[in-house]
């Protein structure tokens, strides 16, 4: 008997990263967005940033190896929802 696959639940997971990714740059990119102090601004510009390039691959990375097979990637992918 197989384990049936989550699919609609990687489905999301890759609308999340394509959403996560939009709203990073746009952070990053559109000047004037954030309308906050410049210590404020700039803190939200940091966790766009560490969005970009630290949450998004991860996220990438987990989904594409969890639905290899790996247990510790599935950890990881469902991490952020152990809140």
């Amino acid at each position: 008997m197989s384990e049936a696959k989550p699919r609609p639940a990687y489905s999301l997971s890759a609308i999340i990263v394509v959403l996560m990714i939009v709203a990073s740059a746009g952070g990053l990119f559109i000047e004037g967005l954030y309308r906050d102090n410049l210590f404020v601004a700039s803190a939200w510009r940091g966790n766009d940033l560490v969005t970009l390039l630290v949450a998004v691959p991860t996220l990438i990375a987990a989904l594409i190896l969890s639905r290899r097979g790996s247990q510790r990637a599935q950890l990881v992918w469902l991490l952020p929802t152990a809140h």
